[in-house]
């Protein structure tokens, strides 16, 4: 919750919100977030807009029952399946 706070410009105060932390240190806990995300390699990890999504495509023919165990026969379907290297 103090995270929340301490991010949140709407905590400075509005016309509905009263203020609960002075511009200063609202300033000052900036200055320490960007320090510890800087410190701890945080920043730039997960940029959704810059991120390309990787596909993969997958095969897997028929089937044929092996086992009667249902256990059995997903794994054994499980490892039918292949990387579509056509795509």
């Amino acid at each position: 919750m103090i995270g929340r706070i301490i991010k949140n410009e709407i905590y400075l105060g509005t016309d509905f919100y009263p203020r609960l932390i002075d511009d200063e240190t609202f300033a000052r806990a900036q200055e320490i977030r960007n320090y510890n995300a800087k410190s701890q390699n945080r920043l730039g990890l997960y940029r959704p807009e810059k991120q390309i999504p990787k596909t993969f495509c997958f095969k897997i023919g028929k089937v044929e029952k092996k086992y009667d165990d249902p256990y059995l026969q997903a794994q054994y379907t499980y490892s039918q399946i292949g990387e579509d290297n056509d795509e």
